[in-house]
């Protein structure tokens, strides 16, 4: 599996090519249904070329003056009637056709900034350089299911695995991509706030452990959650989020 882009680099920017992480910014998505952005803002100059991030069926195309404006969906059958659904989304240019087979790194398309897109700094993400030009690289599992819905005219039915997750489904793909080598840069407890503390709570929440739509800070909840993950995978149960913690769901995040 490899970036929907040349050389991604999965690193906040100006570091790295992301820009708004999965689960960020809870305030922004929740009139929308989420419990946060669900999937990834890859920067890159508009026009850049773009390509299958695996051996791929195109699902679907689309054009929209909102949304994500110019949109693709990828198929990746993952045998077992399993699948997982890749979104490109914001696209300047479409290079592909639904129903076509797709192999890992075949050009797809262009970045752009088409549909709904708000350039420069916010306060839900840092600056973007190039006037809003993104990409949003989204991901989800799906089934085959009888009971499911029609695949965009593929002759599947099939329904997404954990659609109450928050996120309709979608999960972080950047384990999948080789994970980030900072993704918990520092120990954490009670009392601490900023984007780790999002991100382990985004964590806690997929599995199992927390219930919250309030991200960003380290409050007794999140305590209380840590503990169970600890408990679970046969930590010292602290509440604190130190250095063997880190370790364990670092593991647990890695692609397998």
């Amino acid at each position: 599996m490899r970036a929907p882009v040349n050389n991604f680099k999965c690193a906040l920017y100006p570091l790295g090519d992301v820009t708004q992480w999965y689960g960020e910014n809870p305030a922004l998505y929740a009139p929308l249904g989420m419990a946060g952005h669900n999937g990834i803002d890859i920067v890159r100059p508009w026009g850049e070329h773009m390509f299958a991030c695996a051996d791929a069926t195109v699902a679907m195309t689309k054009v929209a003056d909102d949304g994500y404006g110019q949109e693709i969906r990828l198929l990746e059958d993952c045998g077992g009637g399993l699948y997982r659904e890749w979104t490109y989304g914001h696209m300047s240019f479409i290079a592909v056709k639904a129903g076509q087979k797709l192999l890992e790194g075949q050009y797809v398309g262009n970045i752009g900034n088409t549909g709904f897109v708000v350039s420069g700094s916010t306060p839900y993400w840092k600056t973007n350089p190039y006037k809003g030009t993104h990409v949003h690289f989204q991901v989800r599992n799906l089934k085959q299911s009888d009971k499911g819905w029609d695949y965009y005219g593929l002759p599947l039915k099939v329904e997404a695995l954990n659609y109450d997750n928050g996120y309709k489904g979608a999960v972080d793909p950047v384990p999948l991509l080789g994970g980030r080598a900072d993704l918990f840069p520092r120990s954490l407890g009670l009392g601490m706030s900023g984007e780790d503390v999002s991100r382990l709570q985004v964590q806690l929440v997929i599995r199992g452990f927390l219930e919250t739509t309030d991200f960003g800070y380290f409050g007794p909840k999140t305590w209380m959650a840590v503990r169970r993950f600890q408990s679970a995978y046969l930590l010292p149960v602290t509440g604190y989020f130190g250095s063997m913690s880190r370790a364990k769901l670092a593991e647990l995040m890695k692609p397998k």
